[in-house]
């Protein structure tokens, strides 16, 4: 009765292996015709993986017959498990690599990368691959049939062969399943890159609207200025005046409107990024292993975006508000000149220089030019750099390139502004003195100003005693140090998540001498953690009983500590984040060191970063600097009530009675009263308050202090350049000849050298035992609300 099992099962076998060579034969003659990339597409992961199934099926039958068999292996199983496997793998592999090289075909022409015609020429030559590992199959399979057969007829036979060999088949039906899993992974990701690449048009499509808006907006206001302008040359009556100037007035208003884009635009290019997702895409195969790339494209093309795209969006922005600058200040020197033109006798258009006109008209068609090749340069970058098929390639997807970001400051949309100032100043110069009824300070007088400013306000030995108590922040010791109840509370709750096992990074943002540093030491201290590492520059860290030095180099500095943290759980602080840059380490490349350090260590290291407000809104607009943080805590205002306690234990410090210029008693009400003026003032930041605070006090030799409030004020005198320049020592906070030098090569020379000398002469930068320039404390507040005041900053 089992002979009788054991001969059906052999022949239920044999019929099998005959039903597959025909499987084979039919498959192959799939390919008679010429197939299209979709259809070769679906005949591998269809009727091939049928093919699979049926090897495997005829495999694994027979084995189970050998485990029920208490006889020798025979020929089948060994045709099956010990011949052909190795060379059905090796056309598993080449349908799968074939399909993988189909499905980027695919995607290459969906995005417009591949033409139809190479797509084409691909096809084929895929088809022609296929066909020949099918032949090459088929015909090693008639050979090792005829090989098994031989074998068989040997007086050791078939189990001679094998007798001292185990049998391979599940190690080879482990393999299978591996590449067929494969299979899998290529179809399945297929609809995620068609998604990436959908999503990666949508953020293009975005950009060229914002782009072709801006660059529609900046058309539509020099036309209607045009129409103006050639209306000009035609006036022939009072009336024809009065309607220009109605027209002058209705283009003025439009330019007045509000219109902020940039946050509108940089969140829809989160929106739209958020709709990608994380995952391995199969992208090559090697030495028969297919080859995956982990890649996140919704981030991935969010930092490309923040890196090459939106800094180009933005100057086409600064160029259009420079263009709606020029044409308001060209508005109101032709409705000055229309006025004194309408009050002669003769009212003529030619009371208005042509001459002029054609200038404005100029210097309009150079901004839309400019604004035209943004778009362009914009549009080509999108067409050879930003491709979700660039996966595909071996280069990192969507590298950005980091330059130094000195170069936003001193573009030349600076000088071609204050050109295009001067120039229009000077075609209606004469014209609209009459109408001119400023009263302007002189810049002689300016100067003296400001220089009478800062002395009054710098350190006074004969004060030294009580001013020290304001200006150095250790002096009084911890217990004199203000708590700042709301935000240590924050930073207690992230140090408990942390110890938790929770993933947390802070960062610590604020205006200048807004406390930040202060606030971190307290924190930290307060916490009694043991290891806690402050990286400074240039200096020696002690770490588990190592030692190494820093430069200005973060990367290596975090990897030196990630290397020797074995089982601890160390606070890293770094303060001042601005100053880690140089020559030879470029600003942004620490930052994306600092990034990518807090988002892999955080479990296991507490990363407490401090930055100025300025310069996190300017990381802000090239990458997502503050979303890379798990807590950010802002430091910029105090409340009136902290500032006065801290103001109010400095006084109390030093033992003296505060009085009135008239030598009465000042009560505690008006006290407080003062402080809160000199926070209003100073914008609540406790440092400024503190600092102001002594700008008004006197000691007398009988133990006292007067106080007086200062009248002292510090003008805005600045050039262009010096503009430039202390809005990068803002965001730096030092700065020095040999950068600037270097950075602006020949262009140095033409007001930028002069400037910097001017400023250093008044004081304001000051230079420390290092060389660098710093801006005097005294007057940054009062600086930095300057800039804001000119648009400069924000």
């Amino acid at each position: 009765m089992i002979e009788t099992e054991v001969t059906t099962s052999n022949t239920i076998l044999k019929q099998s292996v005959h039903d597959l060579k025909t499987e084979l034969n039919q498959y192959k003659d799939v390919f008679v015709e010429n197939r299209t990339h979709s259809e070769l597409k679906a005949i591998v992961s269809n009727k091939f993986l049928k093919i699979c199934k049926s090897f495997l099926s005829v495999g694994q039958n027979e084995l189970e017959l050998l485990e029920r068999e208490t006889g020798e292996i025979g020929e089948l199983a060994y045709l099956m498990h010990f011949r052909l496997p190795n060379f059905f793998k090796d056309l598993m592999i080449i349908h799968r690599d074939v399909l993988l090289q189909l499905q980027i075909g695919k995607h290459k022409k969906l995005e417009g990368v591949a033409t139809k015609k190479a797509l084409e020429l691909h096809s084929a030559a895929s088809q022609n691959t296929l066909i020949k590992a099918v032949d090459f199959f088929i015909q090693k399979f008639r050979e090792e049939e005829l090989a098994t057969e031989r074998i068989s007829k040997t007086k050791s036979g078939v189990v001679g062969k094998v007798r001292h060999h185990q049998n391979p088949w599940n190690t080879y039906v482990d393999q299978f399943e591996i590449v067929l899993a494969q299979f899998n992974t290529i179809n399945n990701n297929d609809a995620i890159v068609k998604l990436s690449i959908r999503v990666f048009k949508d953020l293009v499509n975005r950009t060229n609207e914002i782009t072709a808006q801006s660059i529609s907006e900046s058309e539509e206001i020099v036309n209607k200025l045009q129409y103006c302008i050639s209306n000009i040359e035609k006036i022939d009556s009072k009336e024809d005046i009065l309607r220009i100037i109605q027209e002058l007035e209705k283009i003025e208003v439009s330019i007045d409107a509000p219109q902020n884009y940039q946050e509108g635009f940089t969140q829809s290019i989160a929106d739209i990024s958020n709709n990608l997702q994380r995952t391995n895409i199969p992208v090559a195969t090697n030495g028969g292993y297919l080859l995956e790339r982990k890649v996140d494209f919704g981030r991935s093309a969010k930092k490309w975006m923040d890196f090459n795209i939106i800094p180009q969006v933005i100057e086409l922005w600064d160029n259009k508000s420079e263009l709606f600058a020029f044409a308001k200040h060209s508005i109101f020197n032709l409705k000055g000149s229309l006025v004194v033109a309408k009050n002669e006798e003769f009212v003529s258009g030619s009371a208005i220089e042509i001459q002029s006109l054609k200038s404005i008209e100029e210097t309009f068609k150079e901004n839309l030019k400019e604004q035209q090749n943004l778009v362009t340069a914009i549009s080509k970058i999108f067409e050879t750099d930003f491709l979700a098929t660039s996966i595909y390639r071996e280069e990192e997807f969507l590298e950005v390139s980091l330059q130094n970001s000195l170069n936003q400051y001193t573009s030349e949309t600076n000088d071609r502004f204050t050109n295009w100032i001067g120039k229009i100043s000077g075609f209606f110069g004469n014209v609209n003195m009459a109408y001119d009824k400023v009263v302007s300070v002189k810049p002689k007088d300016l100067l003296e100003i400001s220089t009478d400013c800062i002395a009054h306000r710098m350190f006074k030995e004969e004060n030294a005693q009580y001013d020290m108590l304001f200006l150095n922040k250790n002096f009084l010791g911890d217990h004199f140090l203000t708590s700042r109840i709301n935000e240590e509370e924050v930073f207690e709750k992230v140090l408990e998540q942390w110890d938790k096992g929770f993933h947390k990074s802070v960062l610590v943002v604020g205006d200048n001498h807004s406390g930040k540093s202060t606030f971190i030491n307290k924190v930290v201290k307060k916490s009694l953690k043991k290891e806690v590492i402050a990286l400074d520059i240039d200096s020696t860290i002690t770490f588990q009983g190592r030692k190494f030095n820093t430069t200005k180099n973060l990367k290596v500095a975090l990897q030196e500590i990630k290397k020797y943290r074995y089982n601890s759980k160390p606070i890293i602080i770094i303060d001042d984040l601005e100053l880690w840059v140089d020559k030879s380490h470029a600003f942004l490349d620490n930052i994306r060191a600092v990034l990518k350090f807090a988002e892999s260590e955080a479990d296991d290291i507490l990363l407490v970063v401090s930055v100025s407000k300025l310069m996190q809104q300017h990381l802000n607009h090239r990458l997502s600097f503050t979303n890379s943080f798990s807590t950010l805590i802002d430091l910029s205002s105090s409340t009136n009530a902290e500032i006065f306690n801290a103001v109010r234990l400095r006084h109390g410090a030093s033992h003296r009675k505060l009085v009135d210029i008239n030598d009465e008693l000042i009560s505690p009400l008006q006290f407080e009263k003062l402080v809160y003026r000199l926070c209003k003032r100073f914008g609540n930041t406790i440092g400024e308050v503190l600092q102001a605070w002594t700008y008004g006090t006197s000691l007398t030799n009988d133990n006292k202090v007067v106080y007086s409030e200062s009248t002292h004020y510090f003008p805005d005198f600045f050039t262009n350049e010096e503009v430039i320049l202390l809005k990068y020592v803002l965001l730096y906070k030092i700065i020095d000849e040999r950068t600037i030098k270097s950075f602006l090569g020949k262009r140095y020379a033409f007001g930028y050298e002069s400037g910097l000398k001017r400023l250093v002469n008044t004081k304001v930068l000051v230079r420390d035992q290092r060389g660098f320039l710093s801006l005097n404390a005294v007057v940054s507040y009062e600086i930095q609300q300057s800039l804001i005041y000119r648009g400069i900053l924000k």
